[in-house]
């Protein structure tokens, strides 16, 4: 309160209690939306998904987070909340997260938030 923001991104709920649940994630993800949407009435929302979990594509975490992913999408109205999805980014050609990039398949290393960055820097330019 009382600090005038031109963004805010956010990019919420890999490590919600109720992770492997996506309807009760993505409540949560819009809750916080909507209580930034009226505290900030003036702000654009940037939503960026929650990012790959677990080393392949068929992993129990990156399957919930990928369900999640596709209904907080739909939270984006492409003007007041923008969807920004650049997960593809992190893949290998099968789908597999990079020990390179996510070395324990959750957290990224610098490739990962040079990624994330040059994603961004569009939008917060």
């Amino acid at each position: 309160d009382g600090y005038v923001a031109r963004n805010f991104v956010v990019m919420i709920g890999t490590n919600n209690p109720d992770r492997q649940h996506p309807d009760g994630v993505a409540a949560g993800v819009y809750a916080i939306l909507n209580e930034i949407a009226e505290r900030h009435p003036e702000s654009q929302i940037i939503l960026l998904p929650i990012f790959p979990r677990g080393a392949t594509v068929d992993s129990p975490d990156r399957v919930a987070r990928e369900r999640t992913n596709r209904i907080i999408r739909s939270f984006a109205d492409g003007r007041r909340i923008v969807w920004l999805d650049f997960n593809a980014r992190f893949l290998d050609a099968d789908g597999g997260l990079p020990l390179a990039t996510f070395p324990d398949s959750l957290h990224p290393l610098e490739d990962g938030y040079r990624i994330w960055r040059e994603a961004l820097e569009p939008y917060l330019k």
